[in-house]
């Protein structure tokens, strides 16, 4: 199964036809920009300026299946003498994950309901290079790419779609800006994973239900699996073959010898070992010693807690403590469960403890808001008299307000001995909690 489509851009033609061959479920494109600038004056001078677009794609029969309206922000610092001028520059933000995506998959979107059409893997956009500087003696010259996300389509992008550039405008001066398009599956790729001292990325993705892992060669970033040629067929040794060999992936494996539909996947690395986490039906870990080569699926006990229905979990969020023997799972519960004392739609934990040959359910219940007050109990009243006429009812208890996220986790991570969530919150803002007691409760971290 070919991942390369996230990085395989071609122009459209020249009327706007996408380069479509058949319907896909995944897109993306690139922007690729020169920017000129003249700077004016002497000395110091900064200059933060706004880029937009507005992008519509249509269906061949005129239907609207995507429209977007992205600005962008980028600064340009720059010191001036006669002659001689020095200039930096970096992009700032876009809204391109966020709230630019009006009509997505021929449906008009809500607030917030983009981050369910967002590839996993390339959930934001990006630029490359993001930052620059260089010298110049009049005007200065920004050269660079802007990838979008990877956008979902369940219902697909039709061959013989049109795109329609709407607008395209930058305020810091005249720009040359080409346009080029990406398509795929939807859905393939799940979780990545980068190894620094190598710069392989680890790509955990499903191929028709069978959860595999996939290794790009070193320093090689592009998305794309190695085809081993059969006993009978000779290795494509042409200068294109070779080319095209050198940029694809080492190896992928299977961890499941079962077909899965997850709601949640995530990679790590622990002391050496690689490690997936995945709720489907159930809760399953499976590691790898061999470089995500071979993988053993680990026993949880007791095997019924497993299950997606008994853990009453919608899982957004894990992380191992440092030595890997722990793992936290955070998310919020999906139905009332009155033995466990939990309410549906309320923040709870699962902990899970590594006992040799197998890891354990040790711990779950509903994680508490640190920064509301604690409940205060109620003097006890003398009940009123009976009516014979109705029975009596039971006083409700009075709930604790928990504003704790449930949506937009951007991580969980071990730190020091205490766990750190990080949330998205607004349009590029960002909530900090912090626990010490392993999820039992979370506090707010003030950022200034």
């Amino acid at each position: 199964m070919r991942l390369d489509w996230v990085n395989n851009f071609k122009p459209a033609q020249s009327d706007g036809t996408l380069p479509l061959d058949s319907s896909a479920g995944a897109m993306r494109y690139k922007r690729a920009i020169i920017w000129e600038v003249d700077l004016f004056g002497f000395g110091i001078g900064s200059k933060i300026k706004k880029a937009s677009w507005v992008v519509q794609i249509e269906a061949p029969d005129g239907s609207l299946l995507f429209f977007q309206e992205v600005e962008m922000e980028l600064m340009l610092v720059s010191l001036s003498v006669p002659g001689l001028s020095l200039f930096t520059w970096n992009i700032v933000k876009d809204n391109a994950s966020t709230d630019a995506t009006d009509t997505i998959d021929g449906k008009e979107l809500g607030e917030g309901e983009i981050k369910d059409y967002l590839l996993k893997g390339l959930l934001q956009s990006n630029m490359i290079p993001a930052s620059g500087q260089s010298s110049t003696n009049f005007t200065a010259t920004i050269i660079t790419d802007w990838y979008s996300p990877g956008y979902l389509f369940p219902s697909g992008i039709p061959a013989g779609s049109k795109v329609i550039i709407k607008a395209d405008k930058w305020d810091l001066g005249p720009a040359s800006v080409e346009y080029s398009w990406a398509f795929g599956p939807g859905g393939t790729i799940l979780d990545t994973l980068i190894a620094p001292e190598t710069g392989q990325t680890f790509l955990l993705h499903l191929d028709d239900g069978d959860l595999k892992l996939a290794r790009t060669r070193r320093g090689q970033p592009v998305l794309e699996l190695r085809k081993t040629p059969g006993p009978d067929e000779p290795a494509d040794d042409t200068p294109e073959g070779r080319e095209q060999a050198a940029l694809r992936c080492d190896y992928e494996a299977s961890l499941s010898s079962t077909k899965l539909a997850p709601s949640f996947t995530r990679l790590y690395r622990k002391d050496g070992a690689l490690y997936s986490v995945c709720l489907a039906n159930r809760l399953q870990l499976f590691r790898s010693h061999g470089d995500g080569k071979e993988w053993k699926e680990l026993e949880i006990m007791p095997v019924e807690e497993t299950t997606a229905f008994q853990l009453n979990i919608t899982l957004n969020a894990c992380a191992f403590d440092r030595e890997g023997s722990t793992l936290y799972l955070y998310g919020f519960t999906t139905r009332d469960d009155v033995e466990n004392k939990l309410k549906s739609g309320r923040p709870m934990f699962v902990e899970l403890k590594n006992e040799g040959k197998n890891w354990k359910v040790s711990a779950r219940g509903e994680v508490v808001d640190g920064d509301q007050p604690p409940k205060t109990e109620k003097p006890v009243e003398e009940p009123p008299p009976a009516d014979d006429d109705e029975g009596e009812e039971e006083p409700e208890e009075e709930e604790t307000i928990n504003n704790l996220p449930a949506n937009n986790i951007a991580g969980l991570e071990w730190i020091d001995g205490r766990l750190y969530l990080v949330a998205k919150t607004g349009e590029n803002g960002m909530g900090l909690y912090v626990s010490s007691d392993g999820l039992r409760s979370l506090k707010a971290v003030k950022i200034s």
